[in-house]
């Protein structure tokens, strides 16, 4: 099984997990495989792609992509109880940011009000455009998502080019850390240096190849060579039809490719 001996699956349920590293560094890769890992656990998986590979490289079952409809943003749901991708690249940072808080207030919301449910893991994808300041009001819902969300059984893994770009608050949060190749610029080496030290930043910057990750985990740092994920099935297209984007009117799921669909303005 994928992250077998570098992923603890017992540690992540108790704090967030945090990818960062250069471009090309395969962190991308590692997220999707320990997406698919945790999704055949049983585990429920929401990712928050805003860069739109994950609908190419992930095998989670499905996925729906927001659009803008008559200046409006339109997101069609993913199933309620099911793992799946919502495909944000078609906006701009501001509209997928108050796009992303609403819906985790909803999955919020659903997570508190049946505590009997599996952990729900949410994923996202350049968490950067989402953590870097994660008090304003916009952001309420990440914050408590990120914070306190343990209490209701939803875990993070964050996505990010540089650990410079987060909130410190948020990698304070995230105990199991992949860290792969080190960006060139000196506030990157900076940040890194003063969480691990002068020699493994020189191994982040030096030393890893692309699907090498510093792995920081029950309070050790160690290197992890991590093999290259590739699905086995691709995740399927959540669609409206025509006359449902007309109307606009709410409609409860008849099947797994009609949904409720939302839009924010």
């Amino acid at each position: 099984m994928f992250g077998e001996g570098f992923f603890n699956v017992d540690e992540a349920l108790q704090q967030n997990t945090l990818i960062s590293g250069s471009n090309n560094s395969g962190k991308t890769r590692l997220a999707c495989g320990l997406a698919s890992t945790l999704y055949k656990m049983g585990f429920k998986i929401i990712t928050f792609d805003t860069s739109g590979v994950w609908k190419k490289i992930s095998d989670l079952p499905f996925y729906t992509t927001a659009y803008k409809f008559k200046g409006e943003t339109a997101i069609s749901r993913l199933p309620k109880h099911s793992s799946g991708i919502y495909d944000l690249s078609l906006l701009k940072p501001s509209e997928t940011k108050t796009a992303v808080n609403q819906i985790i207030s909803e999955i919020w919301e659903n997570q508190v009000s049946d505590p009997t449910t599996k952990a729900t893991f949410i994923i996202f994808e350049e968490s950067e455009i989402f953590l870097r300041n994660i008090r304003g009001e916009v952001s309420e819902s990440i914050y408590q998502c990120i914070h306190v969300g343990r209490n209701h059984k939803l875990r993070a893994i964050l996505i990010t080019t540089d650990l410079a770009l987060l909130d410190p608050s948020v990698i304070r949060l995230c105990s199991i850390r992949f860290h792969g190749n080190l960006n060139i610029e000196e506030n990157s080496k900076r940040k890194f240096k003063s969480y691990y030290g002068k020699d493994w930043s020189r191994v982040a910057f030096e030393a890893l190849d692309s699907g090498d990750f510093i792995l920081l985990s029950n309070k050790k740092l160690t290197v992890k060579s991590v093999p290259l994920f590739k699905p086995t099935s691709k995740p399927q297209l959540v669609i409206e039809t025509k006359e449902r984007i007309q109307t606009s009117q709410p409609q409860q799921p008849q099947q797994l490719t009609a949904h409720q669909w939302t839009r924010y303005t």
